[in-house]
């Protein structure tokens, strides 16, 4: 299931409404939402502010703070040639990307994921294979799951931090959708010990069945495993009961697998 026929799409189309600012440019917000769009034209016209947080792949990260509040803002850019047109012709009327992300992380907010809280989503079109669109987010407080696991040493709050990570893959496979970059550097530890997904990568989150969502649960199990330092094949030990029994308790999947060792 891609575009238009996806679980998330159909889900929020009516919990969100577009409006036009111009001619080439219009905003797609939650009903709810009471945020004023002005302050973030800036990013989405070309005239940045600021130097981005992150830059790479015609993607940019900035963030500004408006009404006392942060915000990330996500810039994607396409600027397709020729070459490209005439193989990705298809792609150049599907739903802009902010749009199609500011979408699914509705749709998992409202299936209970712990994910970073999406304000609003911008889109530019120059002609039919150029066009720029602009995600905004709530800024989570807290610091990426890569520097917590570095700095903390205590296995429990590891292993605790990890069980949400598992928690949240499962409602994402349970909902036929595939994340595709599951890395330390895609969550927010908050100060309270909540794990928050934060980016999720358009060219790799679709759906891709079952193949795709085990061969994605392999390879985060095995990740998990040895972070954690639980080694394989050794017998039972605490720190190996401890994770099976994590496990069982957010992704029974997982735990299969990682009984039958196809992970390693």
């Amino acid at each position: 299931m891609f575009g238009w026929n996806a679980n998330y799409v159909r889900r929020t189309r009516d919990s969100i409404r577009a409006v036009r600012l111009d001619e080439r440019m219009k905003v797609i917000v939650p009903t709810n939402s009471n945020i004023p769009c002005e302050p973030f034209l800036p990013f989405i016209a070309g005239k940045e502010p600021a130097e981005p947080l992150k830059s790479r792949y015609k993607r940019k990260v900035f963030h500004c703070a408006v009404g006392g509040e942060g915000f990330y803002l996500k810039k994607y850019s396409y600027r397709f040639t020729r070459k490209h047109y005439a193989s990705l012709r298809g792609f150049a009327w599907t739903m802009p990307l902010a749009q199609r992300q500011l979408q699914k992380l509705l749709f998992l907010k409202e299936c209970g994921a712990e994910v970073a809280d999406p304000v609003m989503a911008f889109v530019r079109c120059y002609d039919v294979i150029k066009q720029e669109s602009l995600l905004v987010m709530r800024e989570c407080p807290g610091v990426l799951l890569k520097r917590f696991l570095n700095e903390v040493d205590e296995f429990e709050r590891r292993l605790g931090v990890l069980a949400q990570t598992f928690h949240f893959l499962r409602i994402l496979h349970s909902n036929r959708i595939h994340h595709g970059d599951m890395a330390r550097h895609n969550f927010i530890v908050t100060p309270r010990g909540e794990v928050r997904a934060f980016d999720l990568d358009e060219r790799k989150t679709k759906w891709l069945g079952f193949v795709g969502n085990r061969r994605e649960l392999e390879k985060w199990t095995r990740k998990s495993a040895i972070i954690l330092g639980v080694e394989k094949g050794k017998g039972p030990s605490p720190k190996r009961r401890a994770f099976e029994a994590m496990l069982g308790e957010n992704y029974p999947q997982a735990l299969t697998l990682y009984r039958k060792k196809d992970v390693w």
